[in-house]
């Protein structure tokens, strides 16, 4: 009997000292936290309660406020999430976590999945890094309450932006345009679980390139520039995967604010655009806010094989149970996140012409050329070179005095009283200055200009398009080129090309076996035509020449004319001594 007492005294003891050691275990960390982690992304583990486990593994007793908590956090704060559930469980969690203040515990990765701790409460926060080396933040609502070894899979919800060109109510990520056209976008973004947010700030960051310009149509018709203050109009819907645009929700109205607009050292516009209110619309969860922007391509355009970009990201609120002002954009202290960028191309294009002499193939001065769309494609901007008043010239002109001839033509020579009637005024004078016009204000679709002392003009910003190219003035003593037309065209396999050259004559028929050719050369990576030049070399012939007053040419008539008339008077006499 005494040793079956002492047997159950050994025992009692070793169960005691198991539990205590089940306890001292618990407090050392030895419960394995594992965590499902997907690739590129960080798990951050904050710790907001600790406590001893009991030897069922069930129940977290002796519970003390953890590292990472908010100064002021009490014991009772944490139980009393026990009630709650899912995301407003993490939502509550993570409200009580100091992220500002403190580091996290631990970090896990792909590299290292897992890590043992202490019994108790812990938050999990995810950020992963994108395809473009961007590190993203998304919303985590996981809490884990750690009493035995646990694996985890972390619920996140992230932010997904979009943005399209509109064209003909279909999403492109790219298109070809023609300097002063504006260009249609829609800016979208999926919308997240808004659980446990007072408030949510949610941001469009658009940023164009500096060829691009954005803005909206004003009450006029006309575009301008985006300003702070300004209001938008968008929505809430669902992605067409047909169209790839957003498909609104009948009776859903977004107003955007735009917040700021920056001008950026490297040429680029930044243009903050907030949804106002983003949290009434959390019970649209996973569907896509949108709003359509405009942009104008201007002359500051890149040309040839640098396309013009816009781009957007998406600012959010990542906090749950942070105090987000009213306002609809961030403040400097507000807590946030931020998407990948999403980037759409525009690509435009160029026209050289060198002028040059027939015969001798050298470069030609004095020639203007106009070139105009058939169908409505604008004709924006033109490098070249004009002829102005002498009182424009610019300061320190000396590229010499030239006169107006009465066929359009300038010459340097100055009239005298036997040219007088040849000149347009003979006391009018011009300078030659090199200009860089732009055009396309307004419903203007030509543009023209004389060719420069290497007798080139040169027309930028071309898109797609039936043109016209004429001859306006013509170097004196040559003859008038026919006009010439041709298509551009273009895809993002193949750049731009040209098709359909015609020479016309005067009467507007094409002329046969054209000797006038435009060619296009391709300028991209490995030769993928990401850029085309299009350029043309235009011969002018001389006119023929006419004998001078009192030249041979006038003596030989008279000559030939005097011979016959005596050879008439022979001839009649002969035959009436004939009869």
């Amino acid at each position: 009997m005494k040793r079956i007492k002492k047997l159950a005294s050994i025992l009692l003891a070793m169960a005691m000292v198991l539990g205590m050691a089940m306890t001292v275990s618990a407090a050392n960390g030895n419960y394995k936290l594992t965590i499902n982690v997907v690739e590129n992304h960080k798990y951050e583990v904050w710790q907001l309660a600790t406590g001893d486990v009991s030897s069922d593994g069930e129940t977290l007793s002796n519970i003390s406020v953890g590292k990472n908590a908010k100064a002021g956090t009490t014991v009772e704060d944490i139980t009393g999430l026990s009630a709650l559930t899912d995301a407003a469980l993490g939502d509550a969690a993570l409200a009580l976590i100091d992220i500002k203040a403190t580091d996290p515990i631990e970090t896990l990765t792909k590299e290292k999945p897992s890590v043992e701790l202490a019994g108790g409460y812990y938050v999990i926060t995810d950020s992963y890094v994108d395809g473009t080396g961007q590190q993203v933040t998304t919303i985590s609502r996981t809490m884990v309450y750690l009493v035995k070894d646990e694996t985890v899979t972390p619920k996140s919800s992230t932010i997904t932006p979009d943005k399209k060109i509109n064209e003909d109510n279909t999403g492109k990520e790219e298109n070809e345009a023609s300097i002063g056209d504006v260009i249609d976008y829609q800016l979208s973004g999926t919308i997240p679980d808004m659980t446990g947010y007072a408030s949510f700030k949610y941001v469009l960051v658009d940023t164009a390139s500096k060829g691009l310009v954005q803005g909206l149509i004003d009450t006029e018709g006309k575009f301008r520039q985006f300003k702070e203050g300004d209001t938008l109009t968008g929505g809430v819907g669902t992605k067409d995967e047909n169209t790839d645009l957003v498909v609104p929700e009948t009776g859903v109205k977004v107003t955007y604010v735009v917040t700021k607009v920056t001008p950026n050292s490297d040429g680029t516009t930044t243009v903050r655009i907030a949804v106002q209110n983003a949290i009434n619309y959390k019970a649209h969860v996973n569907k896509w806010f949108y709003v359509d922007i405009k942009a104008l391509l201007t002359e500051d355009a890149d040309v040839v094989a640098i396309p013009n970009t816009n781009n957007v990201k998406i600012d959010f609120s990542n906090k749950p149970g942070s105090e987000y002002d009213g306002e609809p954009d961030f403040n400097g202290n507000d807590p946030k996140g931020e998407t990948p960028i999403v980037t759409v191309e525009t690509f435009t294009t160029s026209l050289t012409l060198l002028k040059v002499d027939g015969t001798t193939n050298q470069p030609l001065t004095g020639a203007e050329f106009k070139l105009e769309s058939t169908n409505n494609a604008n004709v924006g901007y033109v490098t070249g070179q004009e002829y102005v008043p002498m009182a424009e010239a610019p300061s320190g002109y000396n590229n010499g005095t030239w006169y107006k001839l009465v066929d359009g033509a300038y010459t340097t020579t100055a009239p005298t009283a036997d040219t007088a009637n040849k000149y347009d005024s003979v006391e009018a004078t011009y300078a030659l200055v090199t200009v860089d016009k732009t055009t396309y204000e307004g419903a203007q679709i030509k543009a023209q200009a004389f060719v420069d002392a290497d007798g080139k003009v040169v027309f930028t910003g071309l898109g797609v398009g039936n043109y016209k190219l004429s001859e306006v003035t013509v170097p004196d003593g040559y003859n008038k080129l026919n006009d010439i037309t041709f298509t551009i065209t273009w895809s993002k396999e193949t750049g731009f090309r040209v098709t359909n050259v015609k020479e016309l004559d005067k009467d507007g028929i094409e002329v046969a076996n054209s000797s006038i050719t435009i060619s296009v050369a391709d300028i991209g990576e490995n030769g993928e035509g990401v850029g085309t030049v299009i350029s043309s070399t235009i011969p002018n012939n001389k006119g023929t020449l006419l004998p001078s007053t009192g030249g041979i040419g006038t003596t030989i008539f008279y000559v030939v004319g005097g011979i016959l008339v005596i050879g008439a008077g022979i001839l009649l006499i002969t035959k009436k001594r004939m009869k």
